[in-house]
């Protein structure tokens, strides 16, 4: 056996990100209050950054909770975020992990489907399907489920192994007789005791159906406005609040004429200057990059504005991307934990991006099925409510031709009973 030895050649492209480039993304996908604390820091080590603190947003100004309430609410995406950095995973892969961590609702669950993540951030779907599995086996176990029965599934460490198969069976075939309680019959159909299928009962007991519940929901109150759209000679755009516009200045030291004249001191105060300049440029460069992407959201959804969430189109990262001529990515990170305030109220930026829904006739956002939807529950009579069936009918009257399980996967997402259940709730609520 002989082996051959020999140099080849080959011609790649990979992609470099400066240091300089690196904190510029990094300070664009900074929240209000976390590129105070970052800058705080900055210039408590930069005698020439002189920063005017009156518009600061503070813990206080933000809504009446503590440092320690403001670490608890934020630490489900710092838990996740870490375990993102600790994965070796390629940057594509990273940026729709963060992407689909940005997503996740109150209970942890990823309501958008594979599919619709692929054509918002215009991401091949075996990255983004590879994406979601990395995600699925973070802590807390369940995060990232797209159902109640995904989110159980995916918990099934936590049964005792002697159970395991059992409660595996039960979640993937039998959720419905489960939720019935008919154990006998469980029993018979599986062919085994009752007593077994009570144990596996009470081994889904101790899962968590809701992997977020642990972390405290964040609300627009605790988030400082970084735009504010106001209507001008009829129409609407936005303006950097003024909370946004940090106030950082280079400050001549007293004594610069005696520094300059020393070789080293000069040396120390160029550096300083320098990095002080460097810092004001990223910040001039993130304002002007999120108000281009406010300018383009406010631009494509001036309908919202005036009409209210109804009115709300579809809208993808990349129509935006398109737009402003940014990157994907930089849209991601300009939108990311930025909050609007609209005339109907405020809401995060990713509020503007609602997904596609394709009906019979015409393409609308799911926002605006889920508004319709909050409106008609709440019209219905609520000794009869309404089926999914039935609120597929009203939709049509409305003009938007949905398909029932569609109604269904909306009136999860927004935490509306079944009819059966938000019957039994009200007529319990007449005996009270």
């Amino acid at each position: 056996m002989s082996v051959n030895l020999r140099l080849t050649q080959q011609q790649q492209h990979t992609i470099r990100l400066t240091p300089a480039f690196q904190q510029s993304l990094h300070i664009l996908h900074m929240s209000q209050t976390e590129l105070s604390a970052y800058l705080s820091e900055i210039s408590a080590h930069n005698p020439l950054l002189e920063w005017n603190k009156q518009n600061i947003p503070t813990m206080r100004s933000l809504s009446a909770f503590d440092f320690d309430r403001l670490h608890e609410r934020v630490s489900l995406t710092d838990t996740l975020l870490s375990q993102v950095n600790m994965t070796n995973v390629s940057l594509q892969i990273d940026h729709v992990l963060r992407y689909m961590i940005g997503s996740l609702n109150d209970s942890g669950y990823l309501m958008d489907s594979v599919e619709e993540i692929a054509n918002h951030l215009g991401e091949p779907l075996t990255i983004v399907i590879e994406a979601l599995q990395h995600l699925q086996s973070f802590d807390p176990l369940g995060i990232g489920a797209r159902t109640l029965q995904e989110c159980l599934l995916l918990q099934l460490d936590y049964v005792q192994d002697a159970y395991r198969p059992l409660v595996k069976l039960l979640l993937q075939d039998h959720m419905e007789l489960i939720a019935a309680k008919e154990w006998a019959y469980l029993a018979e159909l599986l062919h085994t005791s009752e007593t077994n299928v009570l144990n596996a009962f009470k081994q889904i007991q101790k899962l968590q159906p809701r992997p977020a519940l642990t972390y405290a929901r964040q609300d627009p109150a605790d988030y400082v406005i970084d735009v504010t759209v106001k209507q001008i000679d009829g129409r609407f755009v936005p303006v950097l609040d003024p909370v946004a516009m940090i106030d950082l200045s280079i400050t001549p030291l007293d004594n610069e004429n005696t520094i300059l004249a020393d070789k080293n001191a000069k040396s120390w105060y160029c550096k300083h200057l320098a990095e002080g300049l460097h810092v004001l440029s990223l910040l001039e460069k993130r304002s002007t990059t999120m108000l281009r992407v406010a300018n383009a959201i406010v631009d494509r959804q001036q309908r919202f504005f005036a009409q209210g969430p109804s009115a709300l189109r579809p809208l993808t990262l990349r129509d935006i991307a398109r737009e402003t001529s940014f990157s994907v990515s930089t849209v991601s990170r300009a939108t990311h934990n930025k909050w609007m305030k609209t005339p109907w109220g405020i809401y995060p930026f990713s509020y503007f991006f609602p997904a596609a829904i394709t009906t019979q006739y015409e393409t609308v956002s799911s926002e605006s099925i889920k508004t319709l939807l909050r409106s008609i529950v709440s019209n219905e009579d609520k000794i009869h409510p309404l089926s999914d069936e039935n609120i597929c009918a009203q939709c049509k009257v409305q003009g938007i031709y949905v398909a029932r399980r569609t109604i269904a996967k909306y009136r999860e997402a927004l935490a509306i009973p079944s009819s059966r259940e938000r019957k039994l709730a009200y007529a319990r609520k007449l005996h009270l």
